[in-house]
């Protein structure tokens, strides 16, 4: 009775289509979870082109009512026919053993059996992000998705419509949301911030736009961590190199020292982003080390500092920025002398009294 009344609502000729899709075992990666009466279907057909197929089955009050979805032209709230396929298998195969035959003469699966179907795994579309824009002058950075094969019409149309829906307030709320189902939970908080991000789209290829900035320039090394991006025109994975440390030249007098850095030298590397600091060599993403910005030009060194600056401050300054020295300042060494020091003591009037004395080469010092 359930497969005539799928028979009636799919038509005839869908239906039949559905059935040969059944009997050639063309139903791919088939599971379904259980809520009581209702019954979330996901499939991908593959006949001439393969499909996604997400869908809801409602059994309460003894009626069977569906509600379709697949990546199909056709397939936008309609049963189309590799909706219909994937109902036919599960009322065929799946259902019979779940309720003995019939929506009404047993209980719902419960307990641990319940818990299995519930835990079976869900296959999950794991995107790759082409970027665009990092290695030219411009004013974006532009982001191609595409599946790790994106040679499926089924893949190809999923990120289509994932970019079509993007900022769409018009787009159907239950559609987008059964088109995120297929993608990980990563990919998902990546399209959200994309989603917030961007400023427009390209039809044509499918491509999302976004500033080029600094927030937008660390979703890629997020996304080049993650061995989820590819430079544009390159097949090699985008890398995350070591973080480039310029060597900044110091010079001046013992009284006021000068620090100047220059960062056009990485022109000569790769290309270079004088705004957000990173420079591309191949498929090579490297920073600019930016504790240069909080680099004062030049600072006032009193006498009595003058021992610090050269002997501590620069020293330490060295092992996180490469220092290029004048001679000058180079030829100044820190020479320790051990100090004499002598106690006198002397007697008057019942008072013991001492008097230090400390000699440093050829100064005497008392107190």
């Amino acid at each position: 009775m359930l497969l005539e009344k799928l028979k009636l609502d799919a038509g005839e000729p869908a239906f039949e289509k559905a059935v040969s899709y059944y009997k050639a075992a063309a139903i791919k990666s088939f599971n379904y979870t259980q809520a009581g009466g209702r019954y979330q279907l996901k499939a991908i057909v593959k006949g001439s082109s393969a499909f996604g197929v997400n869908l809801n089955l409602d059994f309460t009050n003894g009626r069977l009512k569906i509600d379709p979805f697949c990546t199909c032209s056709s397939g936008n709230n309609s049963l189309c026919e590799h909706a219909t396929a994937v109902v036919y298998k599960f009322l065929a195969d799946d259902f019979p053993k779940l309720r003995g035959g019939g929506p009404t003469n047993h209980s719902p699966v419960e307990g641990i059996e319940l818990l299995k179907q519930m835990a079976a795994p869900v296959e999950k579309a794991a995107l790759v992000y082409e970027i665009g824009g990092l290695d030219r002058q411009a004013e974006h950075f532009d982001f191609s998705l595409a599946f790790p094969d994106d040679g499926e019409e089924l893949a190809h149309g999923r990120v289509s419509q994932l970019v079509d829906c993007l900022g769409d307030v018009n787009y159907s709320a239950r559609k987008r949301a059964q088109l995120f189902d297929w993608f990980t939970s990563f990919d998902t908080v990546i399209i959200a911030f994309l989603e917030k991000a961007y400023t427009e789209k390209d039809a044509s290829p499918k491509k999302i736009l976004l500033p080029k900035s600094k927030p937008n320039l660390q979703l890629i090394q997020v996304l080049a961590q993650n061995g989820r991006a590819i430079l544009s025109g390159a097949s090699l994975p985008l890398e995350i190199g070591e973080p480039l440390k310029p060597t900044v030249s110091v010079t001046g007098d013992e009284t006021c020292l000068q620090f100047t850095y220059d960062l056009t030298e990485y022109e000569l590397l790769g290309f270079f982003d004088p705004v957000l600091n990173y420079v591309i060599i191949n498929n090579t993403l490297h920073f600019i080390e930016t504790t240069l910005a909080n680099l004062p030009p030049q600072i006032i060194v009193a006498p009595e500092q003058l021992g610090e600056v050269l002997f501590d401050i620069l020293p330490r300054l060295n092992e996180k920025i490469p220092l290029d020295l004048t001679p000058e300042l180079r030829s100044h060494q820190l020479i320790m002398h051990q100090p004499e020091i002598r106690l006198n003591f002397d007697y008057d009037q019942e008072r013991l009294i001492c008097q230090p004395e400390i000699s440093l080469g050829d100064e005497v010092y008392r107190c």
